[in-house]
C-alpha cells in the first residue's frame, strides 16, 4: 500500500528526531487527525512505541536499544524546532553538507538547525543537558564550541551578521534563567546565547519515585 503525503510526513519527522512524543507531531492538515494516522502506522509496525519513566510513550521509526539519555535529547530537540511558535529546520549532517558546503568540515558536531522565519538566515547549534550538569560546566562547554567554530571562516562570517546562535535545553526555567545570564558575556564574541527549559527532560532523567 502507498503511503499517503501525511503518512510520508509523520515518518519522516520521526526518522528525522529518532524519537518524538505522538501529541506534539506537526503535520499538514488532512482529513485524518493526526492521531489516527499514527495509530494506524503503529498497528502497520512503521512507527513503533517505545516507554519512557514517568509514564511517558514516544514513537520511534525502528526498534533499537536507547539510552534514556539519548531519547530525552531527540524529545527535547523535537520540541523546541517543532514549537509553532519557531519552527526551525533541524537538519541531518548530509543536509548541512548539502546546504552549506563553504560551512561543513569533517569532525563537526551533529545537532544543527536554520531558522528561516527571521529577515536573515540564522544557522544554530543546539544542545540538550541531558546531564544534568553544574551551570559553571555548560558555560565552559559553550564557550569551547563558539572557539570551535570562531576558527573556520564560514561560520565567522556568520558570527559578524549575527546568524549564528547556541541553543541549550535544560530541565527547569530557574536553571534557564541563571544560565543566560552567565552566558550573556559569550554574545560580545558575536555568538548569540539561546536557553530554554523543555520540561520533559525532569520527568525523563529525574523521575519523582513511584509509591
Amino acid at each position: 500500500m502507498k503511503p499517503t503525503q501525511i503518512e510520508q510526513a509523520i515518518v519522516e519527522q520521526v526518522e528525522r528526531y529518532r524519537f518524538v512524543l505522538p501529541d506534539s507531531i506537526v503535520a499538514e492538515p488532512s482529513t485524518e487527525t493526526t492521531s489516527e494516522v499514527v495509530r494506524r502506522l503503529i498497528q502497520r509496525r512503521v512507527l513503533h512505541e517505545v516507554r519512557l519513566p514517568a509514564e511517558t510513550v514516544c514513537l520511534a521509526a525502528r526498534r533499537s536499544p536507547a539510552t534514556t539519555q539519548s531519547v530525552a535529547r531527540a524529545l527535547a530537540v523535537h520540541s523546541f524546532c517543532r514549537d509553532p511558535s519557531r519552527r526551525q529546520t533541524f537538519l541531518r549532517k548530509t543536509e548541512l553538507a548539502r546546504y552549506f558546503p563553504t560551512l561543513f568540515q569533517t569532525g563537526l558536531p551533529g545537532g544543527y538547525y536554520v531558522d528561516a522565519t527571521r529577515e536573515s538566515p540564522v544557522l544554530g547549534l543546539i544542545r540538550v543537558d541531558v546531564g544534568l550538569d553544574e551551570v559553571g560546566r555548560i558555560v565552559s562547554r559553550c564557550h569551547q564550541l563558539a572557539r570551535r567554530h570562531q576558527q573556520l571562516p564560514g561560520f565567522r562570517q556568520l558570527m559578524t551578521a549575527g546568524q549564528f546562535e547556541i541553543t541549550y535545553l535544560v530541565a527547569t526555567e530557574q536553571k534557564a534563567r541563571r544560565l543566560s545570564v552567565a552566558l550573556s558575556l559569550l554574545e560580545k564574541t558575536g555568538v548569540r546565547c539561546v536557553v530554554e527549559p523543555v520540561p520533559i527532560l525532569l520527568d525523563l532523567l529525574a523521575p519523582l519515585p513511584t509509591t
